[in-house]
Formats: C-alpha cells, structure tokens, sequence
C-alpha cells in the first residue's frame, strides 16, 4: 500500500512506500522483492557519450576508434551502478571516465582494453567505487 509521511512531500515523479514493497509476493522479505525475473536498460554505444539515469548496462563496440563513457557526477546519486562492457576485439580502448574531480576506485579513468572486459561501478555519493570487473 502507498503511505503518506506527515510533513513530506512526496516525489512529483514517484511515491513513497512505507516498510517493504513485494512484486509478485504479498510477502515481501527485503525493501524490494521482486519475486520473478527483472529487466533494466540496455544500450549500444559506438562514440562518446555520457551516461544519464535512464542507462543500466551498456555495450561499447570500438572497432571504428576509441571512445569515453563518461559517468555523471556521483554526487547526489548515491548507490547509483552502471555496467559497461566492451563487445568488439579491436585494440581500440574504451575509457571509463568520472566528472572532474571524482574519480573510480581512486584513479581518474577506468580502461577498457579487450573485448568482453567489463566494469560495474557505484555511486558513494562523491565518488565511483568498482564492485565487479574482470
């Protein structure tokens, strides 16, 4: 059920639930139970580009030149994760950079080198912390 929070205004684009909220379950055992299979945003990217709250994962064919996936900046997002993978075998890289002044895992870009190679990064609230690669 949808609550209401005295004093709050809810989202103009959204709601807020108290206690948990099941999808498929009367019962739900966490925040969010999804009690089936889940889909996110999916995208193929061949040039530069900045990455928005509507991306998930997203694959990067350089086989025409290397190119950057730029993050948005961290800040005010935090828990926010993208996953970005290379899909092509050129040499050409694909550069995994954060905003100026943040960075991933402490260092100021994130190099994708060979096909298949991946990156799953997360929003601390100021910066990217890495929480899967290969």
């Amino acid at each position: 059920s949808v609550g209401s929070y005295a004093g709050i205004v809810p989202p103009s684009d959204g709601m807020i639930i108290p206690g948990s909220a099941g999808i498929g379950t009367p019962t739900p055992n966490s925040k969010l139970h999804v009690a089936g299979s889940i889909s996110v945003a999916i995208a193929h990217r061949t040039a530069n580009y900045t990455l928005t709250d509507a991306d998930c994962i997203v694959t990067c064919d350089a086989s025409a030149g290397a190119f950057t996936i730029s993050l948005p900046s961290a800040v005010g997002i935090a828990g926010r994760m993208y996953t970005i993978k290379k899909v092509d075998s050129s040499p050409n890289l694909v550069t995994v950079a954060p905003q100026p002044g943040q960075t991933i895992d402490g260092a100021a870009s994130y190099v994708l080198s060979a096909q298949w190679k991946y990156v799953t990064v997360v929003s601390d609230g100021s910066d990217w912390l890495i929480i899967a690669n290969n």
